[in-house]
């Protein structure tokens, strides 16, 4: 992480938003809130990290580090067309998006060949959950409280 989660909360407090949004902390932030539960100062720092990333998203802007951002976004759109991940169609998504297709080839090989990797996705049951979850996601902040 370039600007540690406790840094980049005291720059948000001080009015400094535009260094939280050009961060790459908010990319590598993996949503796992273990720092969320563990904080003496009872903040959330996933939400924090996912509400920035949504505003640099909103606002059309490049994340700070272009592979992060493609995962992210090509992770999004998997789950939004099927409601999960399938793991061989987000690698491809993923590959296309960076032009890195060799790398990792012989991982995906042997996760392929130990049955690890399914050839056909499989999506939910309620897709109508999962298409009102992301139109939550589309409104304004104000809208959703």
């Amino acid at each position: 992480m370039d600007v540690p989660p406790a840094r980049l909360v005291r720059g948000l407090l001080a009015g400094r938003l535009e260094e939280a949004l050009g961060s790459k902390t908010i990319w590598l932030c993996a949503s796992c809130y273990t720092c969320s539960a563990r904080c003496p100062n009872d903040i959330d720092f996933a939400r924090v990290a996912d509400a920035l990333r949504t505003i640099v998203l909103r606002e059309g802007r490049a994340p700070a580090d272009k592979r992060i951002g493609a995962l992210h976004k090509t992770f999004l759109d998997d789950v939004r067309r099927r409601g999960r991940i399938h793991e061989p169609t987000f690698i491809g998504f993923f590959k296309l998006a960076t032009f890195d297709f060799t790398s990792d080839m012989d991982l995906g090989l042997a996760m392929f060949l130990k049955g690890k990797l399914p050839l056909f996705p499989r999506g939910v049951k309620d897709k109508k959950a999962v298409k009102a979850a992301f139109a939550l996601e589309k409104k304004a902040p104000e809208e959703n409280k």
